[in-house]
């Protein structure tokens, strides 16, 4: 005798993978994706750090306790910059106008390649 899913499970499993391969780009990002991402959050890691104006530290010399906290403030400006800055991403593509429906034959290619660029459902 087989087991199956509980209805609401089921779906629930379907609308999580949909939105996994919608948001392909963020889950399973290409080198120029990611690469693009490093660059962005490295500009903002040297913008965070010109902003502090901090004298580099003498050679050996230990962080103070001020330092360290202000290590972990700057660390959490990062992350909320990045969290933006995927969110629009991920906005954008979201928020995209979906495909319209294609009657004539030489048309399906550009149907094809726009219904790619957009969300499709259950």
């Amino acid at each position: 005798m087989g087991v199956s899913y509980a209805t609401p499970a089921f779906y629930a499993d379907r609308l999580c993978e949909r939105g996994r391969c919608y948001l392909c780009k963020q889950y399973n990002p290409t080198p120029a994706y990611r690469n693009q991402y490093d660059n962005y959050r490295d500009a903002q890691e040297r913008a965070v750090e010109q902003a502090r104006n901090r004298p580099p530290p003498a050679r050996g010399q230990r962080k103070t306790a001020q330092d360290l906290k202000q290590d972990k403030a700057d660390e959490a400006q990062i992350l909320n910059l990045m969290k933006t800055w995927l969110r629009d991403d991920i906005r954008e593509r979201w928020f995209q106008e979906p495909v319209q429906a294609v009657t004539k034959r030489k048309d399906w290619e550009d149907y094809e390649k726009a219904w790619y660029k957009t969300m499709y459902w259950m």
